[in-house]
């Protein structure tokens, strides 16, 4: 009976693996913060101005994108209470409907770029970090 060795040579095999994960990386990263500035344009687009201190305080944080992670939300005491309301003034939501308008194209693009591989990080008030990846 004959004998067969089989030999692979890893290295290679290792660095171009390497390089797919670089690439699925770069992919994640540029979807996650154009969907990211997608929420913010909407989200002060449905904001409710009065004096448009909240509206121009909207913004975001892609300080954390190499650990697929972006924050939409704005430093404005008072959001929260536009956002969720309170037991005199009716709530005027401007961050979730903006989440809820963005999150199914990017459910669709995370979907192909990993294979089904994803789960949504909830949001947080008056912060909405709204996605991370790993």
């Amino acid at each position: 009976m004959g004998k067969v060795d089989l030999k692979v040579d890893s290295a290679e095999f290792l660095d171009s693996l390497e390089t797919y994960n670089e690439f699925v990386s770069n992919q994640l990263k540029n979807t996650l913060k154009k969907c990211a500035l997608g929420i913010q344009g909407d989200a002060k687009e449905k904001c409710p101005v009065k004096t448009g201190t909240l509206r121009n305080s909207i913004s975001t944080d892609l300080s954390q994108i190499n650990s697929y992670e972006a924050t939409i939300g704005t430093n404005v005491e008072y959001a929260v209470h536009v956002e969720y309301g309170t037991h005199k003034q009716s709530a005027k939501p401007y961050l979730r409907p903006a989440y809820n308008q963005n999150v199914n194209k990017l459910t669709q693009e995370l979907k192909q770029i990993l294979g089904g591989k994803w789960w949504i990080y909830n949001y947080k008030k008056p912060y909405l970090t709204f996605f991370k990846v790993t």
